[in-house]
């Protein structure tokens, strides 16, 4: 494989790292509305109904994200987030690790090796005895999650061609987005399957395929060219170049003068020494703080919360626990399809008019979301206005989801 089919493939293949994030993030979405996902992990018999209810018995700050504690003799042990911030936090220490990995072992091993942990933890949570278990499962696959969102937009950019660096960074939220589509839609389906408990073993069992494909994939894959050129392997280097942009041809000439100014910038790299933490925020300082700051808000704008608890809002909001698993499925397209216009656009139009655009739009959602949730907690279950009123919040998070992108 070289030339284009390479260049694509290892593109879209390697953002099946960011595929599977996002599929952990939505399925436990799915889960937290199934009677027996319930009684396994939480001990409650419930049915439907009484989750449609909100009448299931268990603590929402345990379900949810919390800072429960629970006494076990001497010793406080956090139930903090049992089943979704667990994850989120391991990715974050582990992320602070994986440009070390990258930089040492390569991109291609970092891929492996996380595809390899997020393996590992999703067999570990089809066969989760009990909530601890869980939270082990998925504490662990937080630390394939974050290496692998660190080290699939390093990859990206260093095989990308230059004009078209920000439709490679895309495909990578492409696959992000389609992940937690794939994971919705997956719920949904296994949703048919109660009262087995395949109907949330089948979501893990279909994580498992997905890590496995990664990790045979990572053995296909070829190594970034910048690394090798780093690391002293020019020949290997000019002939990843070759096979990524020129159909393996290594003597071509802007193969060549691409291979000489990756050359040229690693040697300047190397005279000036690694950067530092300190230097990063005092020389940089402006460009670390637009680019952190961008991505702070990225992440605090409330998507988070509606993918994760989509479904159980809908269902507290009037919708069936089918109709809801469908609804935040529907919605899970419409998050998916945000990304395109900025795939084909971004490298055109530039960065500014997509953030800024997007950022009114989301505003405007989320305020329709929050002022109808707020009304929706007011009204008492059965009530006529509620199936408009849940009509209103899937139509404002569905805007919310696409202007996100």
């Amino acid at each position: 494989m070289i030339g284009r089919p390479l260049l694509i493939g290892s593109s879209a293949l390697a953002s099946l790292g960011d595929a599977m994030f996002g599929y952990s993030q939505g399925v436990i979405a799915a889960l937290q509305v199934q009677p027996p996902f319930i009684h396994r992990f939480f001990g409650q018999e419930v049915t439907l109904e009484q989750i449609t209810k909100g009448q299931t018995g268990v603590d929402p700050y345990v379900q949810c994200k919390s800072t429960h504690f629970v006494s076990l003799g001497e010793t406080l042990i956090s139930s903090a987030a049992i089943t979704v911030s667990c994850l989120n936090i391991t990715a974050f220490i582990s992320s602070l690790c994986a440009a070390y990995i990258c930089d040492i072992m390569g991109r291609r091993m970092a891929v492996r090796i996380g595809g390899l942990i997020y393996l590992v933890a999703a067999v570990f949570q089809i066969n989760a005895p009990d909530l601890a278990a869980l939270i082990v499962g998925r504490s662990l696959q937080g630390v394939a999650v974050g290496i692998l969102s660190m080290t699939v937009p390093i990859l990206q950019c260093e095989i990308a061609p230059g004009h078209s660096r920000g439709m490679f960074i895309s495909i990578e939220y492409i696959f992000l987005n389609a992940g937690y589509a794939l994971s919705a839609w997956v719920g949904y389906g296994f949703f048919f399957d109660l009262p087995s408990e395949i109907s949330w073993r089948g979501p893990y069992i279909i994580q498992a395929c997905l890590a496995l494909l990664l990790v045979l994939w990572s053995f296909v894959l070829p190594e970034t060219p910048r690394f090798l050129i780093k690391n002293g392997f020019h020949e290997d280097g000019l002939r990843v170049l070759a096979d990524l942009h020129a159909n393996g041809d290594i003597t071509d000439p802007a193969i060549h003068a691409t291979h000489a100014e990756i050359a040229a910038t690693v040697e300047l790299e190397a005279a000036a020494g690694e950067t530092s933490w300190t230097q990063l925020f005092r020389q940089y300082g402006r460009r670390t703080f637009v680019g952190v700051t961008c991505q702070v808000f990225a992440q605090c704008n409330g998507i988070n919360a509606i993918l994760y608890f989509l479904p159980e809002n809908l269902t507290r909001a009037g919708f069936s626990t089918q109709r809801s698993l469908l609804y935040a499925a529907a919605a899970a397209l419409l998050y998916c399809s945000g990304t395109v216009p900025t795939m084909f656009g971004i490298d055109r139009v530039g960065r500014r008019p997509f953030l800024v655009v997007g950022s009114i739009g989301l505003a405007a959602a989320l305020s329709i979301v929050g002022g109808l949730q707020i009304w929706v907690d007011s009204l008492p279950v059965g009530d006529s206005r509620l199936s408009g009123a849940a009509n209103g919040i899937f139509a404002g998070r569905s805007d919310s989801t696409f202007r996100t992108e």
